[in-house]
């Protein structure tokens, strides 16, 4: 995404923020006229120093731990990926799918996440720290400089994670606004934001559910 689109993304995005908590599977099953703000839509909120508790993005995210090549699935919890063929044996790499296409049933015991357009973010670090972005606003490739005003902590799970990113600013559950957390269990119970239908970014709404 490119700085002008970033910037047409924060003037166009409104926010309700739920004053209930919730689980992923609930966030994700819940119908949502307005739809999970991505991580990028997110990141351009936040960019622009407005409060945002810990929430859940629409932003799914799944990876294994470093140097393990990827197989049929990836569980975390009671969380499970069933991963297509073609994207099998990858190495260091974070499996991306995005609201509305990023969707959870439940299945028995367990929850199975399912998407159709997947997308692959490379070298995906295998530890926690700054890094430069990817398209969809996920950290990867080499350590960079906190000085850098493009670069974004990531906050991962050292033995593989299968969730949504999580961001926010006001130290409820993610202090620092550059904070892209990847690593909280489907099952905690965070806020729940969600598109407000509006033309500007400077509305933030909260409401009961």
């Amino acid at each position: 995404m490119s700085t002008a689109e970033k910037v047409l993304a924060r003037e166009r995005i409104g926010l309700n923020v739920s004053t209930g908590i919730m689980g992923l599977p609930e966030t994700l099953m819940a119908k949502r006229p307005g739809g999970l703000p991505t991580n990028n839509q997110l990141d351009g909120y936040l960019r622009d120093g407005k409060k945002l508790p810990g929430v859940r993005s629409g932003t799914g995210i799944f990876y294994i731990a470093p140097g393990e090549a990827i197989g049929s699935q990836i569980r975390y919890h009671d969380l499970v990926f069933d991963v297509p063929r073609v994207y099998r044996g990858l190495r260091n790499v974070a499996l991306i799918i995005e609201h509305p296409d990023f969707r959870i049933k439940k299945i028995g015991d367990l929850f199975v996440a399912t998407g159709h357009a997947i997308g692959v973010t490379k070298n995906f670090p295998a530890a926690d720290g700054w890094y430069l972005t990817d398209r969809f606003g996920i950290p990867q490739g080499e350590r960079t400089s906190q000085d850098n005003p493009e670069a974004r902590y990531l906050w991962r799970a050292k033995e593989g994670y299968g969730g949504a990113v999580v961001r926010g600013n006001d130290g409820t559950y993610v202090g620092d606004w550059r904070y892209v957390v990847a690593s909280f269990s489907p099952d905690y119970s965070l806020r729940v934001a969600s598109l407000a239908c509006t033309g500007t970014d400077d509305l933030l709404r909260t409401k009961e559910g």
